[in-house]
């Protein structure tokens, strides 16, 4: 075996030179100014060196990060291009308003320890609209391990606060009295951990269906337009479906992470 193997190193700016003194015999390229860059003349690296996985880029000694390769045949986003069919900016906040809120209940919802907050803030479908729970009823708590909630403002309210509790994946299991539900913080056990993963993945694929939606609004959209060539239209299509789609890999890595964090894996 080579005592060797193939750099494709990528930091802001390329250190490798400097790293394992290759030389580096044609100039480096760099779509814009502090954006990752690509070694092109793919030096080799000294075997001391952490693998991402077997025969994948490696990462060089000064632990750069190292970007997953376009597939082959990936769409390339023009916006310029994207433009001249449609908002590409507002179509953009459609998709990060998707992540934001997977974000925000990955924060709120999926911890280990469940927080007032986090009930406070649950999201009760509630005659044909969403509130947060704080909205719709008094939460107290009342030790540590116990949740009051006082829904007799809003006493119609009750059913669909306990049902939302209930498919919240926060492992909770309310008890309802009339107006009153008792929610019991749950020990913090390995099935509680995978409650939450499973929660967790839930809401991803949610996010990920949204996101879905979000681009089929738009190709149906651009299905409408006209005056253009029938090439653009397709064009335009592909990368929506490109920009779509890179969002539910970010919803992936979103959920890799938070995983990670629940399981208590380092």
């Amino acid at each position: 075996m080579s005592d060797t193997i193939p750099c494709f190193i990528s930091v802001a700016e390329c250190l490798c030179h400097r790293a394992h003194r290759a030389p580096v015999p044609v100039p480096l390229r760099s779509p814009r100014p502090g954006a990752p860059c690509r070694c092109v003349h793919r030096a080799p690296v000294p075997r001391a060196v952490e693998l991402t996985a077997p025969r994948y880029p490696c990462r060089c000694v000064h632990r750069a990060p190292v970007p997953v390769p376009p597939e082959k045949g990936a769409v390339k986003v023009d916006e310029s291009e994207m433009a001249e069919l449609m908002d590409v900016e507002a179509f953009r906040g459609r998709l990060d308003a998707v992540l934001d809120r997977l974000r925000d209940g990955f924060i709120k919802q999926f911890s280990v320890r469940t927080s007032i907050g986090s009930i406070e803030t649950l999201s009760v479908p509630f005659e044909g609209d969403h509130y947060p729970l704080n909205e719709l009823a008094q939460v107290a708590r009342k030790s540590a391990t116990l949740i009051v909630i006082n829904s007799s403002a809003f006493p119609q309210a009750v059913g669909d606060i306990v049902h939302a509790l209930q498919s919240a994946g926060m492992g909770l299991n309310p008890q309802q009295e009339g107006t009153t539900v008792y929610v019991q913080i749950p020990k913090v056990t390995k099935e509680h951990r995978e409650s939450l993963v499973k929660g967790a993945k839930m809401a991803c694929n949610t996010a990920k269906d949204k996101l879905k939606e979000v681009q089929n609004n738009q190709l149906r959209a651009l299905k409408k337009v006209d005056h253009v060539s029938e090439d653009l239209v397709h064009s335009v299509q592909n990368q929506v479906t490109a920009m779509a789609h890179q969002y539910m890999a970010d919803a992936d890595a979103m959920l890799k992470t938070k995983t990670a964090e629940l399981l208590g894996e380092k």
